[in-house]
């Protein structure tokens, strides 16, 4: 396995790891009740997807691995449809600033 390969995937562990902690925190501060605590779950959970897309995993040329599907399947399970699309709303505008070849189908 190929040492920049395992790197990746370790940062992208931790990040996960560290998005877990920081959401027990927003949902212990203010629950699903609020519409603040929402926004913020939404805002928390777009901010490490875009840290995911600005650092993949790249496996081979033109292959490569974010966290991104993970944690906005994550937060659309959990928290509800106003943050998932908060954090899609954030993704997506990072994508198309990315540009490229596979723009549309990211």
């Amino acid at each position: 396995m190929n040492e920049a390969f395992f790197r990746g995937i370790v940062n992208n562990i931790t990040l996960l790891l560290a998005l877990g902690f920081f959401y027990s925190l927003v949902a212990r501060h203010w629950g699903n009740r609020g519409c603040c605590g929402k926004v913020c779950t939404g805002v928390l959970f777009g901010s490490f997807a875009a840290i995911g897309m600005l650092f993949p995993v790249y496996y081979q040329p033109g292959i490569t691995f974010d966290g991104r599907t993970i944690i906005l399947s994550t937060i659309g399970l959990f928290g509800g449809p106003l943050p998932t699309a908060i954090a899609i709303a954030m993704t997506g505008s990072i994508r198309i600033w990315q540009g490229g070849i596979g723009m549309w189908a990211g």
